[in-house]
């Protein structure tokens, strides 16, 4: 039997999130007996589009789909009525308490956090022509509005953020894997492998993780990091942070 204190034996674990969404994770890999190692690996900021949130018109819309709890965030910093938003779908349970934290609730949540399961679930309790909105960031995937538009509904898309790669974080994760190593590398998205390997192979440093557990939120990612000759060990079926570390701790016991 492992004891939740000694389930991850002492190893530091990378957690890719910045600082202000990456406590709670800490905090239960600090629970499990390992040591986090937070280095952000994508960051967001808005984009000149997301200004123009501030006076467009949503009662022309029968939805609005938010894809992430950072589209919630931005929309939300320049749309203060709520009173005549249409009906809002959300793509996770993320998400969905982002919303809650505006006094909102989802109307639309799929069984699985996916684009290919949203979509699916959500084609089957749309009516005919819906109008759509959909605010995203930059590197998300156009997967939901191509099936939304193929079965003729209207979608209305703006990038209202982008994702980058903090400089300070550059300078920390290449101190890290050449002086000390992590034992666990968690992702939570392609865009943090992508980044994560910007480094790695930057730096000619894959020999500092050949002997990492890798762990990814989920399908996508784990696509992701298999296409840089990463060999992934962990993927829950629940994409969640939570029941990520809890694959891992499975992998290693």
């Amino acid at each position: 039997m492992i004891h939740e204190d000694s389930a991850l034996h002492g190893m530091s674990v990378l957690i890719p999130r910045s600082k202000d969404q990456s406590e709670a994770s800490g905090d239960l890999v600090r629970f499990l007996g390992g040591h986090p190692v937070i280095i952000p690996l994508i960051s967001f900021r808005e984009t000149t589009e997301a200004h123009s949130l501030k006076t467009h018109d949503f009662t022309q819309y029968q939805w609005i789909i938010f894809t992430s709890s950072v589209s919630v965030e931005v929309f939300f910093t320049y749309v203060s009525q709520k009173t005549n938003l249409p009906k809002l779908a959300v793509i996770g349970k993320k998400t969905a308490e982002k919303l809650s934290q505006y006094d909102l609730k989802a109307d639309f949540i799929p069984t699985e956090f996916v684009a290919e399961t949203f979509t699916l679930e959500f084609l089957a309790i749309l009516g005919d022509e819906q109008n759509i909105f959909l605010p995203k960031g930059n590197l998300a995937r156009d997967y939901i509005k191509q099936k939304l538009m193929e079965a003729k509904h209207r979608v209305t898309e703006r990038i209202v953020y982008e994702n980058f790669f903090p400089d300070e974080s550059k300078q920390l994760l290449t101190g890290r894997l050449l002086n000390d190593g992590i034992d666990i590398l968690l992702f939570t998205s392609p865009s943090t492998i992508d980044h994560f390997m910007e480094i790695v192979e930057g730096h000619d440093l894959k020999n500092q993780i050949s002997k990492s557990i890798i762990g990814c939120i989920g399908p996508i990612a784990a696509k992701r990091a298999e296409f840089y000759g990463l060999k992934v060990h962990a993927v829950p079926t629940i994409y969640t942070f939570k029941h990520l570390i809890k694959e891992v701790v499975k992998v290693i016991s």
